[in-house]
């Protein structure tokens, strides 16, 4: 019974704690840490209305590139986390909490105890650290979220 209620008290820290990192995510959207081309382009036009058209163009060209290293680097950062919530906490399913998934797959994990005894998580882990996009696996309603 003590095994248990350990069990549930680390799924609630764990969702507790997936669900303040869903909050502070950052999306496409944000304009905090993700400036798109288009405003920056936007900035300039309004605040300088004599500079030629080709200094637009490379303003815009590396403000993309800028955009483009912000957001492989949020990846990156979002890969290794959902790698070290896979590996702390992979019997839970937190890291599938992360990814954004529903909320009865870390069920699935927990009733399978740790997801056929921690195999899953592995799969999982492993899978984590050696795929390029992360992406596809966001939002994947699926047990086995490598499974196409």
């Amino acid at each position: 019974m003590r095994t248990k209620f350990l069990l549930l008290i680390f799924f609630l820290v764990g969702f507790h704690i997936s669900s303040k990192a869903a909050l502070f995510s950052l999306t496409e959207n944000d304009s905090a840490f993700f400036i798109s081309s288009e405003s920056i382009v936007a900035y300039a036009n309004n605040s300088i209305e004599n500079v030629s058209t080709e200094q637009q163009e490379s303003t815009a060209l590396k403000s993309s590139k800028l955009a483009q290293k912000y957001k492989s680097a949020f990846h990156e950062n979002k890969k290794v986390t959902a790698a070290v919530l896979t590996f702390a906490l992979g019997m839970l399913g937190v890291h599938r909490l992360y990814l954004g998934t529903k909320p009865w797959i870390p069920a699935v994990y927990l009733l399978t105890f740790g997801g056929g005894f921690l195999i899953l998580p592995f799969i999982d882990f492993v899978v984590i650290l050696l795929t390029d996009d992360i992406s596809k696996y966001e939002n994947n309603d699926k047990v086995l979220m490598w499974v196409k």
